[in-house]
């Protein structure tokens, strides 16, 4: 009874671990914290949207086929992350340029423009504001910025992309591409897609898988996470 009465005394008290449980309140509060943090943080994880899209254009010009793989992850429906895996006919370029001084011939230089067939790929963030949405970051492995403009419920959207800025070192302008996709069905899984690449370099490089003006027909496929699931 001598040990019981001393046991209850000390937890009266808030002596030891037992008597801190019982008696602290911050104990009790920082448990509430961390269940609230910890219930915000799968909140958020469940109300991530992704949406996984595959799609496929034909450039009738070059005669090659251009493929997405894409990823667009939303936390939100006003923002949104687009990670995209493209497979484009025309290879990756990457610009060289040496100069060399000499105290005989004076000062050259030679630009060198090596293409490969590696894959490209997009990181960009956006924000859609009603029916426009603003799009910056990474694009085809190059810096650029893009716009998404939604009509009829979104069953209509007019995209336009504004990349590889480093096409000026070999005489060239940005590539502006345009592109309509219609959702055929009103599902949200089928889409057309059509449109026209390199804009602005329409007489300023020729035409074919090396660069240039071309204009394109496709389809892609969406699937959300119901879909997914």
């Amino acid at each position: 009874m001598k040990n019981m009465e001393a046991v209850t005394s000390r937890l009266e008290k808030g002596e030891g671990t037992a008597g801190k449980l019982l008696t602290d309140d911050a104990i009790a509060n920082n448990i509430e914290n961390i269940t609230e943090d910890a219930s915000g943080f799968v909140r958020s994880i469940t109300k991530l949207q992704t949406i996984v899209g595959l799609r496929t254009e034909y450039n009738f010009i070059s005669n090659g086929v251009k493929n997405y793989l894409s990823v667009q992850l939303m936390p939100r429906p006003d923002k949104f992350y687009l990670i995209e895996l493209i497979e484009d006919p025309r290879g990756y370029s990457s610009t060289e340029r040496v100069v060399t001084n000499s105290s005989i011939t004076g000062s050259s230089s030679v630009t060198t423009v090596t293409t490969t067939n590696a894959l490209r790929f997009s990181l960009m963030l956006g924000k859609r504001i009603g029916p426009v949405a603003g799009r910056f970051g990474i694009k085809e492995s190059t810096g650029g910025f893009g716009a998404d403009l939604f009509m009829l419920d979104d069953h209509l959207t007019l995209s336009v992309d504004v990349f590889n800025f480093a096409a000026s070192n070999v005489g060239q302008y940005p590539r502006v591409k345009t592109t309509l996709s219609w959702d055929v069905f009103n599902t949200k899984m089928f889409y057309v897609v059509g449109g026209a690449d390199d804009l602005l370099n329409y007489t300023r490089a020729k035409a074919g898988a090396g660069g240039g003006f071309d204009y394109f027909l496709g389809a892609q496929l969406s699937f959300n996470d119901q879909d997914l699931k």
